[in-house]
């Protein structure tokens, strides 16, 4: 008899703490929540980039990914965008950033990556270019014309 109340107790305990961590989800999930993705060319052979490689290439290092040499390439169209990119991916502010890249590069060669402020240019760069990636708001990706997400790179509110 115990044991039967222990497992009855034990699944009432699952389902409610399963149903409190759907609602926290779902709160962190709200209207103000964005994602922040990488993207390439739908024609580029580039798998999925974890946070880690993307933070490295983002830095001036080499990333190789099925043999060839990724380009990053810098979306700075959109403010909030870039500077939510730098705390939640290079873990830097915008003056630190330079700073770490600059120093990276002079070190150990390689090259900045190029910053773009236009979206058609951007586009156009990654659609010519199909080893370059950059990121965006995964909102954002239909505005874009032949781009397919590579990874996310951080979820929350962006405020």
């Amino acid at each position: 008899m115990e044991r039967g109340v222990s497992l009855a107790m034990a699944k009432w305990v699952y389902i409610v703490l399963a149903a409190m961590l759907a609602c926290h989800a779902s709160a962190a999930m709200g209207p103000d929540a964005r994602e922040l993705i990488l993207a390439a060319s739908l024609q580029a052979n580039i798998p999925r980039l974890t946070v880690q490689e993307t933070r490295k290439l983002y830095l001036g290092l080499p990333v190789e990914k099925n043999g060839v040499t990724l380009k990053p390439l810098l979306n700075t169209s959109d403010n909030l965008l870039f500077e939510v990119f730098l705390q939640k991916v290079t873990f830097m502010s915008s003056e630190a950033y330079e700073k770490q890249v600059l120093s990276i590069v002079f070190r150990l060669g390689g090259q900045r990556p190029e910053a773009i402020g236009d979206k058609h240019r951007l586009n156009a760069l990654l659609l010519e270019q199909p080893d370059s990636v950059t990121f965006m708001w995964s909102s954002d990706l239909n505005a874009y014309r032949g781009l397919k997400p590579v990874g996310t790179l951080w979820t929350g509110a962006a405020n």
